[in-house]
Parts: structure tokens; sequence; C-alpha cells
């Protein structure tokens, strides 16, 4: 699978559904960041773009652990998504662009 907007400066959160013998997902995801040795970016740079995508990560444990921030998310999640236009198609892949500026304080 090849996303449109990935260059050498990406940084990507994978998620691996976790599936049993039948092929049905158990329910489980492995999580992975992944960036490109290309990347060329700033040494601090690539830190604080490290340590967004573990906070992005952080989430999963979060939500399994805590209702308050899973209800919180939800709500989020449900807004945003009524905001956005139509989910673009690239072929076989479905595309969800959330933009947000961190000004430098991710």
């Amino acid at each position: 699978m090849k996303h449109p907007d990935l260059t050498d400066n990406s940084y990507a959160v994978i998620l691996t559904p976790t599936e049993d013998d039948e092929g049905t997902w158990t329910g489980e995801v492995t999580v992975s960041i992944s960036l490109s040795k290309d990347n060329t970016l700033e040494e601090s740079d690539k830190r604080e773009l490290e340590m967004l995508c573990e906070y992005m990560t952080s989430v999963l444990p979060a939500i399994e652990d805590d209702e308050e921030v899973r209800e919180l998310l939800s709500s989020y999640v449900g807004e945003a998504i009524s905001r956005l236009p139509e989910s673009s198609l690239e072929k076989d892949q479905q595309v969800f662009n959330f933009a947000s500026l961190t000004k430098g304080n991710a």
C-alpha cells in the first residue's frame, strides 16, 4: 500500500490487526512507528516528531484503562469526522487527514 502523502520526512503510526487461524480479527493490534532512514530533518526535530508518535500510540492503553479518556476521545473524533468533507479514496485505500497545527509544541 502506498500512501499519496508519504515523503522521506514522513512519520507513520501503523496499526496491524492480530488475526486468528480463520483470519478473524481478535481485537488486538500491534502498533509500530515507521520513519525513513533518508529523513533529512534535524535531530532535535526528529526527536520531537518521534515523541509525538509515541503520544499517539499511547492513546491505545489510555482508552483501555480510562473511561473518561475513552469518552473524551470518542466525542472528539465523532465531531472531527463530521466536520471533514467526504473521505477521499485512493484506489483501494481510504485516507483520513486530520490536520492540526502544533506550533512546534506537539
